[in-house]
């Protein structure tokens, strides 16, 4: 990836952060989405952006979480992005701290952010 490429991309990735609502999400609280809308929120010390399409019925997830960017070292830091086929009654879980449910007909999504276990 060249050096341009990089610069546009981390740009790419702010400018969504910066765009989309912003929301608080606390453990076993939940967020909802409407199609093409994006939700912004707070997942521990990173930050979480989402959004989903609908399609057949379906609700296709996208999910893309970054911690704080090192602006002494640049405009440099690491996300990942995570893409899922929600069904309505099957919930998809990323990691052990969020879930994500499709609503019938694939109108909304809900994200929950799970209750924390600590180990033993």
């Amino acid at each position: 990836m060249t050096k341009i490429q990089s610069i546009a991309r981390t740009l790419a990735i702010l400018a969504v952060f910066a765009a989309a609502p912003i929301g608080a999400l606390n453990a076993a609280e939940s967020l909802s989405m409407k199609p093409n809308h994006g939700i912004s929120f707070d997942v521990g010390q990173e930050r979480a952006v989402s959004y989903f399409q609908a399609g057949n019925g379906t609700c296709e997830l996208v999910l893309t979480i970054a911690g704080e960017p090192d602006w002494d070292a640049g405009p440099s830091f690491t996300a990942t992005r995570f893409e899922a086929s929600v069904t309505p009654q099957k919930p998809v879980r990323f990691g052990s701290a969020l879930e994500f449910a499709c609503q019938p007909g694939a109108g909304a999504m809900s994200v929950t952010h799970l209750k924390e276990i600590a180990a033993r």
